[in-house]
């Protein structure tokens, strides 16, 4: 878990579509999702299952609950380049993404 005053925020273009993005750490992190303050366990399985689908992923605290935010790596197979931004839920509690906040695209800001 980082704190919601940690990271650099950025935006990009992916699939037509402007994206929201963190640079933390020295690496670079796309949305994957978000939760409200009182799906904190939910916002953790997500993550845990991103990062056993190999791909590492935060959990940032901000004012009114958390963010999952996934590695981007410089693969054209990654899952958030093809649209699949939350990890096949394993456990019913998670909600499935709002599309319209989790798509990503290749133009950085």
């Amino acid at each position: 878990m980082i704190s919601a005053n940690v990271g650099h925020f950025f935006r990009f273009y992916l699939g037509g579509q402007l994206q929201e993005g963190l640079r933390y750490d020295n690496k670079l992190y796309g949305l994957s999702d978000r939760f409200s303050v009182h799906q904190s366990v939910s916002a953790y399985r997500c993550a845990l299952a991103w990062s056993e689908k190999g791909i590492p992923g935060l959990v940032q605290e901000q004012g009114d609950g958390y963010v999952v935010w996934v590695e981007m790596v410089s693969s054209l197979h990654h899952p958030l380049v093809h649209g699949h931004h939350s990890p096949p839920p394993s456990d019913p509690s998670l909600k499935a993404p709002d599309p319209a906040l989790t798509t990503l695209s290749s133009i950085f800001y």
